[in-house]
């Protein structure tokens, strides 16, 4: 056992276990989008009810994820009576050239699990491995939605500045913050 949170077990998982993200459900009305610009936020009004993963999209988080796994990294595994309730990866390759910070690239919480300390509980491990590793913060690139920059700003994330000029290439849409450790 990594960790516990109110409900659910964190454990270490392995490349053998990546067929979990197609068991995600990341359905989601959103309506309020968050916009950055120079390390500012702005809101704005949005109509967006997020569907399933299509099996194409799910192949290709999973061809991701396995890049990521065998560059070093550390899939976690939330669990509840066997119930999956959510993954999360740190990266392991330094951002922006700085040794001290690594990526938090992937999180996510199936919706039945949502607001139930689930995604703070797969943060915190994650946490755990970055400092083990000697990482100092982490950078987070997140979805605009008002749930994913509420959950990291309240856990004490703060946007960029300046992003990752890579990783603000890849997805210039996120929301680019990193969080101290």
């Amino acid at each position: 056992m990594v960790g516990e949170g109110e409900r659910s077990i964190v454990r270490r998982l392995g490349i053998e276990d990546l067929w979990l993200v197609g068991s995600i459900d990341r359905t989601e009305k959103v309506r309020t989008l968050h916009r950055q610009s120079v390390g500012r936020l702005s809101r704005e009004r949005a109509d967006i009810d997020v569907q399933p993963w299509t099996k194409e999209q799910v192949a290709a988080h999973v061809k991701w994820l396995e890049y990521e796994l065998e560059m070093g990294g550390t899939l976690f595994g939330a669990f509840r009576d066997d119930s999956f309730q959510g993954l999360a990866l740190l990266g392991n390759r330094p951002v922006g050239g700085d040794p001290k910070t690594a990526q938090f690239v992937f999180l996510h919480v199936t919706a039945a699990h949502r607001r139930s300390g689930v995604g703070t509980a797969l943060l915190d491990a994650c946490r755990r491995e970055a400092k083990m590793r000697g990482k100092k913060r982490l950078y987070i690139s997140a979805t605009p939605s008002e749930s994913a920059v509420g959950f990291y700003t309240s856990r004490g994330a703060v946007p960029l500045e300046k992003p990752d000029p890579g990783l603000f290439a890849k997805e210039p849409e996120d929301i680019h913050m990193v969080l101290e450790l």
